[in-house]
């Protein structure tokens, strides 16, 4: 009986142990979510996408897809982007192998609208390295890959090069090749091309003086092209520079003014007139021209009887010079001298007395 007794007891202590337990736990639960909601503010909508764009900031860019393929063209290469490449701006360095001071860079944008860039003005038959970089914002380059950095260009043909005519005076040819290499002409006389002002694509060389009025054969061999491409031109009078003309002052009458023509040019001459200073309308020709004068003289430059240039001035004065027997030639009757009115049969008597007065008193006198 006793014993059942404190079993009982025990039972009831345990039971009362129990229920404390739990509700000191429910106890605790309530006072930690009353002290949580008292010390943190609501999360509102605007932090939350702050937070969205702080991780959208701080992820990591998209890897960079790069890589290209280059092929020839009629006048150099083609670079093109493979695959989804990463639009931008980007750098094509090309240099002649084994001559790294002949390398170019062209900075070029490429998308999908534009794949492909033609690069231009190389060589003909000449290797060439090449290597494309993309270029970001920050100016930091990241090459692109390629099965090959080195690549040859096509050989040069005929119709390749135009003749061209943007510098007076020269000789000059256009391609979208760079051709001015290595040239020479029909006498193997090496040639220094000069770039045309105005045209990018044209080059230019000066014919020698006897050049002109002849066929002329310009050879060009460029690159490690084994045949060499040699095409022939006409190079008429009209390319002759009037400055280039010697013109050479008459010392005596009848006056003649020297020229030296191109030595080719067969059907050139050049008729000259004459204005006295002070007398701008009046036009004369060297036949009747007086000592003690200052004339300005202009040449027609014509070619079969036509005027195709005209000479730059020449200014000169003949004076009577008596101690010279031959100045005037001997006789009179050559002479068309307006101040002097005798006939065929008068000579011109040379005295001392004559050697310095003026136009008016160097005259001839009659024989008796």
């Amino acid at each position: 009986m006793a014993m059942a007794n404190c079993l009982k007891i025990l039972l009831l202590w345990a039971g009362i142990i129990v229920m404390a337990e739990a509700r000191y736990q429910q106890c605790f639960r309530v006072n930690s979510t009353a002290l949580q909601s008292t010390s943190q503010p609501p999360i509102t909508t605007s932090n939350t996408s702050v937070t969205a764009k702080a991780k959208a900031e701080t992820q990591a860019p998209p890897p960079l897809e790069c890589s290209y393929t280059v092929t020839t063209s009629k006048s150099g290469f083609n670079i093109t982007m493979n695959g989804n490449f990463t639009t931008g701006d980007y750098i094509i360095n090309i240099t002649e192998t084994g001559r790294p001071d002949t390398g170019n860079s062209y900075p070029l944008p490429f998308s999908n609208e534009s794949l492909t860039h033609e690069i231009k003005r190389l060589k003909p038959c000449t290797e060439y390295e090449h290597d494309v970089a993309f270029n970001d914002a920050a100016g930091k380059e990241t090459p692109c890959t390629t099965q090959t950095n080195t690549t040859k260009t096509n050989e040069l043909k005929e119709v390749d090069i135009k003749e061209g005519s943007c510098m007076t005076g020269y000789v000059c040819y256009r391609s979208d090749w760079d051709i001015s290499s290595s040239l020479s002409t029909s006498n193997n006389i090496i040639i220094s091309a000069e770039l045309c002002t105005s045209d990018k694509n044209g080059i230019c060389f000066k014919p020698r003086y006897i050049d002109i009025c002849t066929n002329l054969t310009t050879t060009f061999t460029s690159g490690n092209c084994t045949n060499a491409l040699s095409l022939t031109r006409s190079i008429t009078a009209d390319i002759l520079n009037p400055s280039e003309i010697n013109q050479t002052s008459p010392t005596k009458l009848l006056a003649e003014i020297k020229t030296d023509l191109p030595p080719n040019c067969k059907n050139l001459h050049i008729t000259y007139s004459c204005q006295e200073n002070g007398k701008p309308n009046e036009l004369k020709n060297l036949t009747v021209l007086e000592p003690y004068t200052d004339y300005n003289c202009t040449g027609q430059i014509m070619e079969n009887y036509v005027n195709i240039k005209n000479t730059t001035a020449i200014k000169f004065r003949i004076d009577c010079d008596v101690a010279d027997t031959n100045q005037f030639g001997g006789t009179y009757h050559d002479k068309d001298w307006s101040d002097a009115d005798v006939d065929e049969n008068a000579v011109i008597e040379l005295t001392e007395i004559y050697a310095n007065v003026p136009q008016s008193e160097c005259r001839r006198r009659d024989s008796t």
